[in-house]
């Protein structure tokens, strides 16, 4: 009977001693697991830091690079558009989108608070990076060009995007009457797609830049793929 209850006590307590070194086990890949988060969050903000280093210089082409020599950078034309912020502040972001993207939609949004909030700092240059089709997009796309071509691109920027993803013919008319452009210019520009040719060459660009997807923006040269947060933009860019 002794013998009995004796190898009772052992099994239990070998039970016991299995099930804490289980949850000791358990405990040592959780703080593990933590750990390896911490630093690759830490990682990716001193990589973050890094890629947007280098002070703009213009190269006197329309095209933008830094003084930092990295095969990270990149040259990258601006555009025929004007940017929005100041043409002569130090950090120049340009971005490859599509009006039809939602992504690019919560960029625009964050980046023009951006800007409004650091005046002096910032210019942004819009590039498209769509293929030359009968799509949704490059009626879009089309339609900024014309309004640019009367002085509207960002104002019409900015009615696009809150549009999206409607761009019909209907639609951007109204857009246009409401921007008190004038009309019959704009509906010949959007006939006659009188701006195939550069939106085509944004796209080629985009590609030979290795543009794989919307929003991608080049930071006085060098590559930030997606939809950054307000708070990522400030610590990009050293800004409070």
């Amino acid at each position: 009977m002794n013998e009995q209850i004796t190898t009772t006590t052992i099994t239990k307590d070998k039970g016991s001693i299995f099930l804490l070194v289980l949850l000791l086990l358990l405990i040592s890949q959780v703080v593990l697991q933590g750990t390896m988060l911490w630093r690759l969050m830490v990682l990716e903000r001193q990589l973050s830091t890094l890629i947007i280093s280098g002070i703009p210089q213009s190269n006197g082409n329309g095209t933008i690079g830094s003084a930092n020599d990295s095969s990270l950078i990149k040259e990258v034309s601006m555009g025929p558009n004007p940017p929005l912020g100041d043409p002569s502040a130090p950090v120049v972001i340009i971005e490859f989108s599509d009006f039809n993207c939602p992504y690019c939609k919560q960029s625009a949004q964050i980046l023009k608070e951006l800007i409004t909030n650091n005046p002096g700092k910032i210019q942004l240059y819009y590039r498209h990076a769509i293929p030359i089709a009968k799509t949704d997009s490059f009626r879009a796309a089309l339609a900024a060009e014309c309004a640019g071509k009367q002085g509207y691109f960002w104002e019409m920027h900015d009615a696009l995007f809150d549009s999206a993803p409607d761009f019909s013919e209907s639609r951007l008319l109204n857009i246009a009457k409401t921007l008190r452009l004038k009309e019959s210019d704009f509906v010949a520009c959007l006939s006659a797609e009188e701006f195939k040719d550069r939106i085509q060459e944004d796209f080629r660009e985009a590609q030979k830049l290795g543009v794989q997807g919307t929003p991608t923006f080049f930071i006085n040269g060098r590559m930030i793929v997606g939809s950054q947060t307000l708070e990522q933009w400030q610590a990009l860019l050293n800004l409070p």
